[in-house]
């Protein structure tokens, strides 16, 4: 009798379905918050990296509608990088990029450099180009940090 008792004990134990969800969702859940961290740190990585693409774009336009100043362009690029413009961007919780913009002079059909004075065969200035150039490290939660940067080339004249 102490015999059977013991086995419809266990038989009862094994036969009981309540809870069997909520060790399933005990067992999987990590795993779906770990997916779902790293889809979020993947996310703001590519959501930086478009910003710096803007931002280049935006000073690249610039430069074609005629602001000639390499400082300014580098102003503009920040400016359109953290989305504020200004001396005191108190607001502003991104850190700015660092911003490089290299102006190089070349005559027409030459890959050589010249100085932006000088006058090229057949009488004609040399082309003006702005190469804009915006980095940025990306703190990412779940990986090693990151390195972002993007470049653009723009010809003025």
């Amino acid at each position: 009798m102490r015999r059977t008792r013991i086995f419809s004990r266990a038989k009862a134990f094994g036969g009981d379905r309540r809870g069997g969800a909520a060790l399933e969702f005990a067992l999987v859940a990590p795993s779906l918050a770990f997916a779902l961290a790293v889809t979020v740190d993947l996310g703001l990585a590519y959501n930086e990296q478009m910003t710096l693409d803007h931002a280049v774009r935006a000073g690249a336009e610039f430069a074609a509608t005629g602001v000639a100043d390499k400082d300014t362009l580098e102003k503009l690029v920040i400016a359109a990088a953290i989305g504020h413009v200004g001396e005191a961007p108190y607001e502003v919780r991104k850190a700015a990029p660092a911003v490089e913009v290299i102006e190089v002079c070349r005559c027409p059909g030459q890959e050589t450099e010249v100085a932006c004075t000088t006058t090229c065969p057949g009488l004609t200035r040399p082309s003006l180009f702005y190469t804009l150039e915006a980095r940025k490290t990306y703190d990412a939660l779940f990986f090693a940090d990151r390195e972002l940067g993007a470049a653009i080339q723009v010809q003025v004249r």
